[in-house]
């Protein structure tokens, strides 16, 4: 009885020990402060800039309609549906067709061994040349007729002509549409045009080829906080006498993120390139070469995973703003709220 209550004495002991060491560990790790080097997000905006008011246009869109009348047997796509190249937007009832390619097809058999007949009478003479002209010339024809009925089976199916947005519907299942009228409306939202007008006055100080050169960027009404990125399309050279400003054109790629469709409205920035900034994270800053940072909490110095928008060109747009700060070295092993400390150089080291 003493040898158990000895053994039970030991484990006891050894278990609360056990105890004692993993809360300790846990509070080393919560307590663990990594050193890391951290960069500093310098002002992303340009001090002097020009801003105009602008609205963004399809640069490609299209108005789809059938070669064909028909009923329509299905419009599997919505407004605002997002659609890839070749796939199906509306489809007519095929059976006439069908029944039309199946007849002509047959007729085209008939015609074929008709002309084959021909052909071997011809050879001994049996029957007239013109007789066996006739008998080419149907086949020609047959051929011809074979070949647009099997053309308009093939035009019952509209298919979207590039990757895009439906922008807008004009028919519903069941309806009967005469050839070319409009079944729907499909834009390129990926690569879009933005409208915007520049005053007389503003090329005074500025030329036409200073602005052509000069930095540009769009921010939308509806994501204040993205610049993205923009390329002058065109500008025109003579003004409008009535508005006294110059139409110009810039082009956008449209961020992933961001749901940009014709009619939006925002501004288009022109920077003076002397000041314009380009802020590009350092390639060591990434976190597991994914769109991810550590950013350094400056009122508690623990960090937090942030996620960037970046233009084409790899530059900052959104995701960070000027003071914050952003690990650069150390980052290997930190983990979402972890204690760091800020290495900085002292004595020359």
């Amino acid at each position: 009885m003493r040898n158990m209550l000895g053994l039970f004495t030991l484990v006891l002991s050894l278990s609360l020990l056990s105890g004692c060491q993993e809360a300790q560990s846990l509070e080393d790790k919560g307590a663990e402060v990594a050193l890391v080097k951290v960069i500093e997000v310098p002002k992303l905006t340009p001090e002097n800039s020009e801003i105009f008011l602008a609205r963004i246009d399809a640069g490609t869109r299209a108005h789809l309609s059938f070669q064909l009348s028909g009923e329509i047997a299905q419009i599997p796509v919505k407004m605002g549906q997002v659609v890839e190249k070749g796939e199906l937007l509306a489809s007519l009832d095929p059976i006439d067709f069908q029944l039309a390619l199946d007849a002509k097809s047959a007729e085209y058999d008939l015609r074929k061994a008709q002309f084959e007949r021909a052909k071997r009478l011809q050879k001994t003479n049996l029957i007239s040349k013109d007789a066996y002209d006739q008998a080419d010339s149907a086949l020609k024809t047959s051929h011809a007729e074979l070949n647009q009925a099997q053309k308009d089976l093939r035009n019952t199916r509209l298919s979207a002509p590039f990757n895009g947005v439906v922008s807008a519907t004009m028919s519903k299942p069941f309806e009967v549409v005469a050839a070319r009228q409009g079944i729907l409306n499909l834009i390129d939202n990926q690569y879009l045009e933005v409208i915007f007008s520049i005053p007389v006055q503003y090329t005074r100080q500025q030329n036409i080829e200073a602005i052509k050169a000069s930095p540009l960027s769009v921010i939308m009404d509806a994501h204040p906080g993205i610049r993205i990125s923009a390329s002058l399309k065109e500008i025109s050279t003579e003004p409008n006498y009535q508005t006294n400003t110059y139409s110009a054109k810039v082009t956008i790629e449209r961020p992933e993120q961001l749901n940009l469709l014709p009619g939006m409205t925002g501004i288009v920035v022109v920077e003076d390139r002397a000041s314009s900034h380009q802020f590009k994270v350092p390639d060591s800053a990434w976190i597991n070469q994914s769109l991810m940072v550590w950013k350094v909490n400056p009122h508690n110095s623990s960090v937090s995973q942030t996620k960037i928008i970046l233009d084409n060109d790899g530059r900052v747009v959104a995701g960070l703003t000027q003071g914050d700060q952003v690990v650069v070295a150390g980052l290997e092993s930190l983990y979402e709220g972890q204690m760091v400390k800020i290495w900085k150089r002292e004595g020359g080291i």
